[in-house]
Formats: C-alpha cells, structure tokens, sequence
C-alpha cells in the first residue's frame, strides 16, 4: 500500500509542477506564469471555465497591457472581447475594474484583510469580491 501511495504522490508532483505547463497540455496557468502579475493570475482565475484550450486561447488574446493606461484605451482595446458568457461589456467593465483594482491596492492585501479575520479562505475571498464590487458598480 505504502509503494501505491508514493508513486502516486511522484506523479502528482510531476503534474502540479509549472514545468507540465505548454500549449500541448493547456491550462489558464500558462498565461498567469507568462505576465508574472497577481492581477492578471486573478483575470486568469476567473476565466477559467469551460474547454482549457479555448480558454487558453482566449487569454491569450488579451491585450493585458491596456491595464496600464487609461478606461477609454481599455473600452477600445477590449469592446470586441467576449467570453462565452460574458458580453463584451461584461469584459470591458471587468478589466476596467482590474485597473483600477491595480492602482488601488494589492489583490493579496485585500484578500490578507478578509482571511486573517477567521483564518478562513473564503473570508479572503469575499473580501476581494467585496472590494470588486466598491470599485465598479456596474453588474
């Protein structure tokens, strides 16, 4: 039993490592690892459903620099984009917030305020849904 157990756990850290990741085996980290930035590993999060090639794809296509300037670069940039279930609005108004998100605070500050009031994950999650919601009204 013990033998079963430890090529089991070789493979599963094999899988879990970024070294698995390319664009035979999709999956959204690709992109994440690509930019290195925690808004853009939250984009990536919050895309990630449906087919992993698509979403990979659709990642990709994303030109994450606008983030960097102004909400009417963001609306240009982005007013095409749609995904599945989100509109192009949906998307627009989403990194629009993620703009602003980023000139605000940290992703791991407010998601930090949230977990350290029960040391609980989805406190820390609420808390960043929370300060998404305060800084774009739109829904």
């Amino acid at each position: 039993m013990y033998r079963v157990y430890e090529l089991l756990k070789v493979e599963a850290d094999n899988r879990n490592s970024f070294d698995e990741l390319s664009k035979d085996k999709p999956d959204p980290l690709l992109i994440a690892k690509k930019y290195n930035d925690e808004y853009i590993s939250l984009i990536c999060a919050l895309f990630a459903y449906g087919n992993a090639k698509l979403i990979v794809k659709f990642l990709d296509s994303l030109n994450f620099s606008l983030l960097k300037k102004g909400e009417n670069s963001i609306r240009d940039g982005f007013k095409d984009r749609y995904y599945r279930f989100q509109s192009n609005q949906d998307v627009v108004e989403f990194m629009i917030t993620m703009k602003r998100f980023k000139s605000l605070k940290s992703v791991e500050s407010i998601f930090k305020m949230g977990y350290c009031k029960s040391k609980n994950i989805v406190d820390g999650l609420r808390e960043v849904i929370s300060f998404i919601y305060d800084i774009n009204p739109y829904r």
